[in-house]
């Protein structure tokens, strides 16, 4: 399967790939079709900056809660 790492590190950090698409700016089911393929660089960089960016915010989010 394409894209293994990038699959199992949002397995992993329990981040909803919706919210990566999100990030990035494109439709949940866009991100499914990019990680079908092997990625342009530029893509998989894209994926990558928006997974830290959603676990900085999940982080935030489970501290204003007092998790």
């Amino acid at each position: 399967m394409e894209n293994q790492d990038i699959r199992d590190h949002l397995r992993a950090k329990r981040i909803p790939i919706y919210r990566v698409a999100h990030k990035i700016g494109i439709s949940e089911m866009t991100l499914f079709r990019w990680l079908r393929v092997p990625l342009s660089q530029e893509h998989r960089r894209k994926i990558v900056d928006a997974i830290d960016e959603v676990t900085k915010e999940m982080i935030e989010e489970l501290n204003s809660v007092g998790i």
